[in-house]
């Protein structure tokens, strides 16, 4: 029953609404026939234009939240069809005061009569003076009952979203009490037999973790997420240094609008490789191994080192399949330091 009468309610909204819509264009039309009108009468017509525009924005928004009844929206408030009622009156009046001058310029009279009932009319600047106020004050009551409703639906609807979203919320609160502490890399390499090798590349496997970012606009549905993918290596070299297991490869930010009520969502999203090296350093390719690559190894000596590094070969920031280039190496430890240092 509340339904029924709820949409009873809207629909009696949005059908005064379409008879007050028909009163003002006839009232605009009569009033700007009338020969020689003054200036009172020419913010009379605007103000109706206003009012018209006004109307038909209303009749809109009750046909509209009539339909949306079922989908949790509240019925269209009273306040507004109240004030509609008001506006009648108002019109009413000066719909009377336009039909007595309509009526006397059907009649036979001749041109000098109605020309002299024309300029009668239009002298009248206090009459049109007080219809101005009223259709003003219309329009402001009628701007503030679409406040009041607005207001209405915010308060039925926002409970509404907050708890379809809170299996979201669960999450984000989950992800921001574990710790997911990315693993350092170790400075204590020395020796070439610890840098990847294909057997143990072969053994790598991919983790991504995901960490809500809080915002307030989660409230309206709009959550940030920070998605870090990392590579894990497995077998000898897990074993021997665990903390190492991990290297960041890309970071991913998202931006996500989910709407359930309204049953759509929109996500953005802007990855970054190689984690949080800047921009112009993620452009260099990746390689299985730099140990292996062109015959780099311990042996080279400086001249050659620094000719695959002229002929564009190799670069500093080449990176291998475990997320390391040349950069990361130097800080393994004192002798790839030194050895790297005198290739440059």
């Amino acid at each position: 029953m509340e339904v029924l009468s709820g949409v009873a309610s809207g629909m009696a909204v949005a059908s005064l609404s379409l008879q007050l819509l028909e009163s003002v264009g006839k009232l605009k039309t009569l009033i700007r026939d009338i020969k020689g009108a003054s200036k009172e009468l020419d913010r009379l017509a605007n103000l109706l234009d206003r009012l018209n525009a006004l109307l038909e924005d209303v009749r809109n928004i009750m046909e509209r939240q009539t339909s949306l009844q079922a989908e949790h929206f509240p019925a269209p408030s009273m306040t507004i069809y109240h004030c509609l009622k008001s506006c009648e009156d108002s019109l009413m009046s000066l719909q009377n005061e336009v039909d007595k001058y309509t009526a006397k310029a059907k009649h036979g009279d001749s041109v000098l009569i109605r020309i002299k009932d024309d300029i009668r009319f239009g002298l009248r600047t206090k009459d049109i003076a007080a219809f101005e106020v009223k259709i003003q004050r219309e329009i402001d009551y009628l701007h503030t009952a679409l406040s009041v409703n607005s207001a209405a639906i915010l308060m039925a609807t926002v409970p509404t979203i907050m708890t379809s979203q809170q299996p979201c919320m669960d999450i984000c609160s989950s992800f921001s009490h574990r710790r997911h502490d990315a693993p350092e890399l170790s400075a204590n390499l020395a020796t070439r037999d610890d840098a990847p090798t294909l057997s143990e590349v072969s053994g790598m496997s991919t983790r991504v973790r995901q960490v809500w970012i809080f915002s307030t606009l989660r409230l309206f549905g709009a959550y940030w997420r920070k998605s870090a993918c990392y590579v894990h290596a497995r077998g000898k070299e897990e074993r021997a240094r665990p903390q190492r297991t991990a290297s960041a490869v890309s970071q991913n930010y998202e931006l996500l609008l989910t709407w359930s009520l309204l049953r759509y969502g929109i996500s953005w999203s802007r990855q970054y490789a190689y984690g949080g090296l800047a921009i112009s350093l993620n452009c260099y390719p990746v390689v299985k191994s730099l140990w292996n690559h062109e015959d780099l190894n311990m042996n080279d000596s400086c001249e050659q080192i620094q000719q695959m590094f002229s002929s564009g070969r190799l670069h500093p920031f080449t990176r291998d399949v475990s997320g390391l280039s040349l950069l990361h190496q130097l800080n393994l430890g004192p002798i790839y330091a030194n050895y790297l240092c005198n290739m440059a």
